[in-house]
């Protein structure tokens, strides 16, 4: 076999056969061998034109058939990326022998990779000009088996409680299997699986399709968010959508802004609570202003009082229990209605329309009509589908009544001196 020597090698030679460097007996094409301890195999490829001004070393490896075509494995000096700080840049290219097409870049100053870009600005980029649809990236794993995973780790460093983690763990059917985000150490925080229902703090979310379920491992679990945000909670069996407020595992409600709602869903039903006028981070007790019963019950604590009274709705839709005290009165002046208005009256009976407000024949006014007899009765719906305010004829009738016993007195007073005489 020939040996390489200083003095046989040339810039221009071929050789057909093995070739060993550093080895007596080559078993490959090019076998390269160092006895050195400790020391590296080194090959160099080197180009001694100044940085920055062309490629480095060229690698291309080609089919026989076409010694134009193949894929290069370009060491750039700064030409490429256009500064030379940029030099010991690895691009692999793929070429038909006419137009090269860069596939990948090892930027040598940042150490960002990039696929289908020749400039990555990240860690790692991946470019796909064509509009295909597929897979941009896929992680395989074709002995995955069920209810075992593939991870990708996300963090500071590998193995510790910092470490984000993403999981896919395939199971007996594409509806069980799941999808996990959680963290290294720990069991997985949030869960989506085939049927796309949600789990927060448990890995079976089976509560119904497309649903959030919450398993505190804890008496209370949160998902916090800014002061002026949402938070979702789980407490004592009762799911929490809070505004502006945490509780703990012990109960204690603590503000976060200076008011605070939340909505309960508890076995008993719906129950809606609001404060205001509280201190960021002092604790308060939750005011219910409103529930509704698994029985379809509406309650609002600000409507109770020591009797049954009628529900009204002012022209901004706010609810309130009528009041008839003198402290809230002014202005006050006798009725300018009675007995001439009431004489004015058409009442009817009628059917509505659309007839699912009602099959019964009704009695009543027509508001337009009565607009022009008492104005002050009259009201509109958001739809300007005109009201009449009903209660309010009490005074009017009222007033009536008085007229008429006035001038039932003075003809009883009449008969009584007709009798006299």
């Amino acid at each position: 076999m020939a040996k390489l020597t200083s003095t046989n090698i040339s810039d221009s030679m071929s050789y057909v056969g093995p070739v060993g460097i550093g080895i007596a007996v080559p078993v490959s094409l090019l076998d390269v061998s160092k006895s050195a301890p400790a020391a590296d195999v080194e090959i160099y490829i080197q180009n001694s034109a100044a940085a920055g001004t062309s490629d480095g070393a060229v690698l291309r490896l080609i089919p026989s058939s076409n010694v134009g075509a193949g894929v290069k494995l370009i060491s750039d000096r700064g030409a490429r990326a256009g500064t030379s700080a940029a030099q010991g840049s690895l691009y692999i290219s793929a070429t038909d022998g006419l137009t090269e097409s860069i596939k990948m870049t090892v930027r040598g100053d940042t150490g960002n990779v990039g696929i289908g870009t020749t400039s990555p600005d990240q860690l790692l980029i991946l470019n796909r000009s064509n509009s295909a649809g597929d897979s941009a990236l896929s992680i395989l794993n074709s002995s995955l088996s069920n209810g075992s995973y593939e991870q990708i780790y996300l963090g500071k460093s590998y193995g510790t409680h910092g470490l984000g983690t993403i999981s896919y763990v395939p199971s007996a059917t594409s509806a069980s299997s799941t999808l996990r985000l959680g963290l290294w150490g720990s069991s997985d925080s949030l869960v989506i699986d085939g049927n796309r229902n949600v789990g927060i703090g448990t890995t079976s979310p089976t509560s119904g399709y497309g649903v959030l379920q919450f398993t505190g491992g804890q008496t209370g679990s949160f998902i916090s968010t800014t002061d002026a945000g949402m938070s979702l909670a789980n407490f004592n069996g009762e799911a929490y959508i809070v505004s502006r407020a945490t509780v703990s595992s012990a109960g204690v409600w603590t503000a976060r802004g200076t008011s605070a709602a939340t909505i309960s869903v508890r076995p008993s039903g719906f129950v809606f609570t609001a404060n205001a006028s509280l201190t960021a981070g002092n604790s308060f007790s939750p005011t219910e202003r409103m529930s509704i019963s698994n029985a379809g019950v509406v309650t609002i604590p600000n409507l109770g009082g020591t009797a049954s009274r009628n529900v009204v709705a002012d022209a901004n839709g706010v609810l309130s229990a009528p009041t008839s005290d003198r402290r809230l009165k002014k202005n006050d002046e006798p009725l300018p209605y009675g007995l001439s208005e009431v004489n004015k009256m058409n009442p009817i009976r009628f059917n509505w329309i659309p007839e699912n407000m009602s099959t019964d024949k009704e009695i009543g006014f027509i508001a337009q009509e009565m607009e022009t007899i008492i104005p002050e009765i009259i009201g509109a719906n958001i739809d300007g589908m005109k009201t009449i305010g009903y209660d309010k004829l009490v005074a009017v009738l009222c007033k009536a009544v008085q007229e008429l016993s006035a001038k039932n007195d003075a003809l009883e007073e009449r008969l009584s001196a007709i009798e006299k005489n």
